[in-house]
């Protein structure tokens, strides 16, 4: 009878003790994603979204995520994962519709060594330095994956050791590398956010004066210098009817330039908006005709007067916070006399004119009288 009771105890002390770490199982589990079959690919999706403010076009450009080596913590001694993840690479054209990238990295070349959680971290590269990360936002993320599965059969790349489930965290979320990650850094996709910074500039124009031309075409050359000679600018229609090397720009039909040298044709009151200008770019603008000079030319920027009549130049640099836009109008002036002194000229023939007149007109009336003073 002891000794069933004895027996007894054991089975229930082993099923206590079953139950107590299939429970610490279980919350050591609860905030990681289960894996369901073998190694062929863990599901770590990452995303990449672009920002490019008032642009509608911005540079093209190449960004690759990365995963580095998985190591494994919490044990004696360095483990390390072998084989790579491949490299995922997209390319962003430059147009406004291209802003988003979404994938899932392979970890069907990885191979465990043993059991334990591994730790890889996933960081993004930019192929060109005007995209930069959104301030604030994660630039690295860890993923854990937990390998606890011993392998029994084949056709699973020949590991030896499966993982089972894995977490992804925020890279300033995550303790120390023999730290395990706190639930609350847990996040569902490694997304790195980036973006254009860029600012807009506006040219107008103002023809003023009694003797101002208000259909004539004044040339407003716009120079973009200090960035990379390939990046796109945007000429929106803001009033009138401008020209931007040549073609009109009409509301709702942005102009797309591929060149740092813009030329505008403005009469009076038409006005454009030229975005996607960069941080470091120094933009030029002046009047450039050759034959203007009957005019006398003034200019504001944001609406206080310049201290260059026909020009201006400004190095941009928006940031986060500020987007450096500008307003500049180019105002042309042209008066001239009314032309009130031929009445002087001709008064002296005038006169002669009168007194012959009267003249006339007083012989006439003398005659008149001695013709009646005859008759009576």
């Amino acid at each position: 009878m002891k000794k069933k009771l004895r027996v007894g105890g054991v089975l229930l002390l082993a099923m206590v003790l079953t139950l107590t770490m299939s429970i610490g199982s279980v919350f050591a589990q609860d905030s990681y994603e289960p894996i369901n079959g073998n190694n062929a690919k863990i599901p770590i999706p990452v995303k990449k979204t672009l920002d490019i403010g008032n642009a509608e076009a911005y540079p093209q450009h190449t960004v690759t995520f990365k995963v580095g080596t998985g190591t494994a913590y919490n044990r004696s001694g360095t483990v390390t994962a072998t084989g790579t993840v491949p490299d995922l690479e997209y390319t962003f054209t430059g147009a406004k519709t291209d802003l988003e990238f979404t994938g899932e990295f392979d970890f069907s070349r990885v191979k465990f060594p043993k059991p334990g959680l591994y730790k890889f971290p996933v960081t993004e590269q930019i192929s060109n330095n005007l995209i930069t990360p959104v301030s604030g936002s994660e630039t690295t993320y860890y993923v854990y994956v937990q390998v606890d599965n011993i392998v029994e059969t084949t056709g699973a790349s020949g590991l030896e050791y499966a993982p089972t489930a894995y977490k992804i965290v925020k890279g300033s979320s995550v303790q120390a590398p023999t730290g395990n990650p706190s639930s609350t850094a847990k996040v569902t996709t490694a997304l790195f956010e980036n973006q254009y910074l860029n600012s807009k500039l506006n040219v107008k124009k103002e023809v003023t004066g009694n003797q101002g031309d208000k259909t004539r075409e004044f040339t407003v050359t716009v120079q973009v210098g200090g960035v990379a000679s390939n990046l796109q600018y945007t000429v929106k229609h803001v009033s009138g009817k401008p020209k931007v090397n040549g073609s009109e720009v009409k509301a709702g039909n942005p102009v797309i330039v591929n060149t740092g040298s813009i030329e505008l044709k403005l009469k009076d009151t038409d006005e454009v908006e030229i975005s996607g200008i960069p941080k470091n770019a120094g933009v030029s603008v002046a009047e450039t005709d050759a034959n203007q000079s009957d005019y006398t030319t003034t200019s504001s920027v944001d609406g206080a007067s310049a201290t260059s009549a026909g020009s201006w130049a400004h190095t941009f640099n928006p940031t986060a916070t500020n987007s450096d836009d500008h307003r500049v109008v180019f105002i042309n002036d042209k008066q001239g006399a009314i032309p009130t002194g031929i009445f002087i000229n001709y008064w002296p023939y005038m006169l002669v004119v009168l007194v012959a007149l009267a003249a006339a007109i007083t012989f006439v009336r003398i005659r008149r009288n001695r013709y009646q003073e005859d008759d009576i």
